[in-house]
């Protein structure tokens, strides 16, 4: 595999393109395809039959750029799932081939999975400070993909330490190039997280964590309380994982900050009073806060004042019924919307709320932004946490909104 085709892999998969007449790209689309049904232990092992095959062939510079290519493909694989392991093993193989190949592509992706790396601990300092170096190897070798990748990976830290403006910059910076180049997925995935920001610069009020996490949660905060630190954090890694796979942004850190906790109560003091005094979600931040104090963790005298702030600031949220008259919601997809998840009896699917709002044919590929968009627009229209997502399927809020009209 040379670059120029590693370049077209790319762009095939990014429009949904599963076959090519090139049969070296044809056969590494068929197993990226396999990424799309959910058949991730498949592609794993295609993948591993690839570099098997490869390692018994004549050392050449072309040989070890599409084993590098084959790690690189397991390494982004494995950070859409959350898996940890999997992640650590290719890394470590992909970048001891970079190490004895030097190729400016690979010095990109060496910059860009050490971000990833620090993201997923949280250390989002460091990470925005590697996902700016990789941007200047993308920008070095014009690799597109490269670019749009850097530029999404700056959003999201931007958009977790409270930069909106920054992280919305860096959102449509990446969608632009992502539409000239036809970077479908891409454009798609972009126009989610623009969407979803929010445009008056309070990020994290107004949102919760998603009703599908909240046993995981729960379940992780009584294990903290029994000081079962190790399978607390086994149990956050799996909540991790749901809450990727149902795309539920990661606003306010939600699940990071009980990582922080556990953190904390394992030594890690500065990592965890950093991540929890760059929170913005000041009902998360008390609660974790009063956690570690519970804990008998020893709180710094400046956290200790922040307990006493937010303890004054934070009245309980009322709890009568706020009602809602459809009626008067000008907006008429909003209004179907939330007719249809009020008179629901289950949590409905994408597909069913698709077809009764828009009155045609779900299809995810091009009409999942579309619903994330309306579905964002009623929440800042009638209430932040008025639809509730259950892992992929959704309901209205009636323990809080009534529904009348």
């Amino acid at each position: 595999m040379k670059l120029k085709d590693f370049l077209e892999l790319e762009i095939n998969f990014e429009k949904g393109i599963f076959a090519h007449d090139n049969a070296k790209i044809n056969s590494y689309l068929k197993i990226l395809e396999l990424t799309r049904t959910g058949d991730f232990e498949s592609f794993y092992s295609q993948i591993e039959n690839k570099i098997s095959v490869l390692n018994n062939q004549a050392s050449t510079s072309e040989i070890a750029f599409e084993k590098g290519c084959c790690w690189i493909l397991m390494i982004l694989v494995s950070e859409t799932q959350y898996n940890l392991k999997v992640r650590e093993q290719a890394l470590l193989k992909f970048q001891i081939l970079a190490d004895q190949n030097y190729v400016l592509i690979f010095e990109f992706y060496r910059m860009l999975f050490k971000a990833v790396g620090y993201a997923f601990q949280s250390l989002q300092i460091e990470a925005l400070s590697c996902y700016t170096r990789s941007l200047m190897l993308a920008e070095s070798c014009d690799y597109q993909r490269g670019i749009v990748r850097s530029l999404t990976g700056t959003g999201l830290i931007q958009q977790e330490i409270g930069n909106t403006k920054e992280s919305k910059h860096a959102f449509k910076k990446g969608l632009s190039l992502a539409k000239s180049c036809g970077f479908d997925r891409s454009a798609i995935r972009l126009n989610t997280f623009i969407d979803e920001s929010r445009d008056d610069g309070n990020v994290g009020q107004g949102f919760q964590i998603e009703n599908l996490l909240v046993q995981e949660t729960q379940a992780v905060l009584k294990l903290i309380s029994e000081n079962d630190l190790l399978y607390a954090r086994k149990r956050l890694t799996e909540a991790e994982i749901l809450r990727r796979q149902s795309g539920i942004s990661r606003k306010a850190y939600s699940l990071y900050v009980w990582s922080a906790v556990i953190s904390g109560l394992r030594g890690k003091k500065s990592l965890c009073e950093r991540t929890i005094n760059n929170l913005n979600d000041r009902v998360l931040k008390l609660q974790a806060l009063k956690l570690l104090n519970d804990k008998n963790f020893e709180l710094s005298t400046q956290l200790l004042t922040t307990v006493k702030i937010l303890e004054s600031e934070i009245t309980n949220t009322h709890k009568d019924n706020q009602v809602i008259d459809l009626s008067e919601i000008k907006n008429i997809n909003v209004r179907e919307l939330l007719k249809f998840l009020s008179t629901a009896v289950r949590p409905v699917t994408k597909a069913e709320l698709f077809e009764n709002v828009f009155k045609i044919s779900y299809d995810p590929v091009i009409h999942d932004a579309k619903l994330y968009k309306l579905i964002m627009f009623t929440r800042k229209e009638v209430g932040g946490d008025v639809i509730i997502n259950h892992h992929g399927t959704y309901s209205c809020n009636i323990k809080k909104f009534q529904f009348v009209g």
